[in-house]
C-alpha cells in the first residue's frame, strides 16, 4: 500500500511536470516504451527490485536502455528515480501515470475477448457502448482473440464485465443441470 502511495505520488509529479513543459504526450510515449520494455524483459524487473544491486548500477541499466530512446523530462525522471532509490518501483510510477494520464485526457479503458479480430464496424460498437457507459470522449480499447470463450464475447469496461461467452453459457447450463 505505501508503495502504492509513493508511485502515485511520483507519477503526479511526472504529470504535472510533463503538463508544465507541454510535453504531456511525448512523455506519455515514453511512458508506454517503459511499461513495454518493462513487460518483455522481466529480468529487468528483477533488477530493478533487487536490493542487493546498487542504484548507480540500476541507474546505468535504465540510461544504458532508455537514453536517446525517451523524452528529457523523462531521462532526468529515470534518474531521479534511481538517485532516490525508488526504482524498484517504477512499473508501479508508469502505471499510476497511465492512469492519471487518461484522467486529465478523459479517456477510458476498456478490453473486449472475442474468438475472432473485430470487424471496423463491431469496434466502433463496443467503443460506443463504453463512451456511453464511462462518458469519456475517448475510449482506449484493448482487442483480444481468445478461442478458450468458444464464442461471443467478454467485454469489460471499468470495473464492469459483460460475460456474453459461449463457455459462460454452457457452465451455466452445466451448474443448473447438476443441482
Amino acid at each position: 500500500m505505501a508503495d502504492f502511495r509513493v508511485a502515485t505520488r511520483y507519477a503526479k509529479a511526472l504529470v504535472d511536470l510533463a503538463t508544465e513543459k507541454n510535453s504531456l504526450d511525448k512523455v506519455y510515449e515514453d511512458v508506454r516504451l517503459i511499461n513495454d520494455v518493462c513487460a518483455e524483459n522481466e529480468s529487468l524487473v528483477v533488477i530493478l527490485k533487487n536490493p542487493i544491486v546498487d542504484n548507480e548500477k540500476k541507474q546505468a541499466v535504465l540510461e544504458k536502455l532508455f537514453n536517446g530512446k525517451v523524452s528529457e523530462i523523462t531521462t532526468v525522471f529515470l534518474r531521479l528515480i534511481a538517485s532516490k532509490k525508488r526504482a524498484d518501483i517504477l512499473p508501479a510510477i508508469m502505471e499510476s501515470f497511465v492512469s492519471l494520464y487518461y484522467q486529465t485526457k478523459n479517456i477510458a479503458s476498456a478490453s473486449i475477448q472475442t474468438t475472432f479480430p473485430l470487424t471496423e464496424e463491431m469496434r466502433n460498437a463496443f467503443v460506443d457502448a463504453a463512451k456511453q457507459h464511462t462518458g469519456a470522449q475517448q475510449i482506449e480499447l484493448e482487442e483480444i482473440v481468445a478461442p478458450e470463450i468458444i464464442g461471443g464475447y467478454v467485454f469489460k469496461i471499468d470495473d464492469r464485465q459483460i460475460d456474453a461467452s459461449v463457455k459462460t453459457k454452457l457452465s451455466t447450463i452445466k451448474r443448473s443441470l447438476t443441482k
